[in-house]
């Protein structure tokens, strides 16, 4: 009867090792840094091979744009409960359904926001010390992203100082921000002009085929607050890609 309890325990166990090297064997270790940099993303797993064979890839150096006939945003941004997830890659915010942007006579919902430092974006090759990104998706499955950009001033963030409080210190670590709820909008630039382009996502898959809408101001945010970031996740910004002929449009 022992024995038999014995084997079974041994069995459960290798079942238990075979599965989580499984799952192990399944995921592709990226980062930011030395051989798992974006340098070497696309060699990294047969899934990545478009950030190395992608033509269209995000982000890029934005200059004035080429004026066309576009429309204001129409953000419609509501109060949500948040969920920050430190990733290990960046401080990812999601939040509740609601949230909608509407362009080019598309809704996309929003699904998440979260944060690269230094900017992934340049505007005349100007980095810039921190960007937002707020992906949202349509209900046909495209993927729509706002880049906020944000320069130091000696002034605080209000909103994004409330956010920080409860951002989380280190890899897999979650918060609900206390249970407060937070408008995004608040993250925003007052005024929204803004630079738009057929892209990439800026992380491992590099999938194509997002749009892009990038604010041409920035955001006014305190040098403290992207040490903090820092600390917590540390650079993540992926460099410039080429524009290979892409038309960037401007809206002002």
């Amino acid at each position: 009867m022992a024995t038999r309890y014995i084997n079974l325990f041994l069995s459960l166990a290798l079942v238990f090792t075979a599965g989580q090297a499984a799952a192990e064997s399944g995921s592709t270790h990226w980062g930011y840094f030395d051989d798992t940099g974006p340098d070497h993303w696309g060699d990294l797993s047969p899934d990545f091979a478009t950030c190395k064979t992608g033509k269209a890839q995000s982000p890029v150096n934005l200059g004035r744009g080429k004026p066309a006939d576009l429309r204001p945003l129409q953000l419609h941004y509501r109060a949500t409960s948040l969920e920050l997830v430190n990733n290990g890659h960046t401080v990812q915010v999601n939040v509740e359904q609601g949230s909608w942007l509407r362009f080019d006579n598309k809704e996309y919902e929003l699904k998440q926001f979260h944060f690269h430092t230094p900017s992934e974006h340049r505007i005349f090759a100007r980095e810039l010390p921190l960007e937002i990104h707020f992906v949202h998706k349509s209900r046909d499955g495209e993927l729509a992203v706002i880049g906020a950009l944000a320069r130091i001033s000696y002034r605080p963030h209000m909103a994004l100082n409330r956010l920080w409080e409860h951002l989380p210190k280190t890899t897999g670590e979650k918060s609900n921000a206390g249970g407060m709820h937070f408008n995004p909008i608040s993250l925003l630039p007052v005024k929204r002009d803004y630079l738009t382009y057929q892209g990439s996502l800026t992380t491992p898959p590099c999938s194509e085929g997002v749009r892009w809408i990038v604010f041409r101001e920035p955001i006014r945010i305190s040098d403290s607050l992207v040490k903090k970031f820092t600390r917590a996740v540390g650079d993540n910004a992926r460099p410039v890609q080429p524009l290979n002929g892409r038309m960037v449009s401007a809206f002002r």
